[in-house]
């Protein structure tokens, strides 16, 4: 049920996408914004779903089979959608001449292989890189106390979301980045095994609400929809 609905979320997040690019209206846009914004829960929650079931202690999987199984498919799906939508864009500028269709294929290929990535196909190449490492993130989580383990992986996510809210340089953001989501994929597994209930549950709760309510501000005041006129 949590990954249908975070699938959904996230074709909602690519159709908000065209309101806030398309719309001519600010309230549409803003309304565009809100409701993209309320469903980028969706991207964490996929990482988290993967690291619940590659991190459980329940689950054996060794590394030849991970290296064999899961990142290999990982990587043939990458290669092909990312081929495919680079020969794709690049037929749609030609007008799909049929001529063309060689050369298309050749830049395409040329383009994945020189570690070009389209759009948001991202998250294949970084769940392959999560599965590769996921024996040892075990490992480490098995040694440490489930609390510290939380605490550690949810400031160091805190700290990534902050990177790319408040766009500190790349290169810091990217490395930051990429610690986010590792610590993402533990969290799944440590919040999978924890008692949590009563006080800390309804803490959660509101930390939610309050962090969704700093995103939309946060995502409008970049957009410029915070002001009476259209940005520019």
């Amino acid at each position: 049920m949590l990954r249908t609905s975070a699938a959904f979320a996230v074709v909602m997040i690519h159709i908000a996408e065209l309101g806030i690019a398309g719309s001519s209206g600010l309230f549409d846009r803003q309304a565009s914004c809100i409701y993209q914004t309320a469903c980028i829960w969706s991207v964490p929650c996929f990482f988290m779903i993967s690291g619940m079931l590659f991190l459980s202690p329940e689950r054996e999987r060794p590394f030849s089979k991970i290296l064999s199984g899961n990142f290999v498919r990982m990587c043939l799906l990458f290669l092909f959608w990312n081929i495919f939508y680079f020969a794709f864009a690049g037929a749609s500028g030609t007008g799909f001449n049929p001529s063309l269709i060689g050369r298309i294929a050749i830049k395409a290929c040329s383009l994945t292989f020189a570690g070009n990535c389209f759009f948001h196909l991202w998250y294949i190449p970084a769940a392959a890189g999560l599965y590769l490492i996921s024996p040892l993130l075990k490992a480490v989580l098995s040694k440490m106390p489930l609390k510290a383990a939380g605490a550690i992986s949810a400031a160091i996510f805190l700290l990534s979301a902050s990177a790319l809210a408040f766009q500190w340089p790349a290169a810091v953001t990217s490395a930051i980045a990429v610690l986010g989501y590792v610590c993402l994929f533990a969290l799944g597994s440590i919040l999978d095994r924890a008692d949590i209930k009563g006080t800390m549950l309804s803490s959660f709760y509101i930390a939610g609400i309050l962090g969704l309510a700093c995103s939309i501000l946060i995502h409008l005041g970049y957009h410029g929809f915070m002001t009476s006129g259209l940005p520019g």
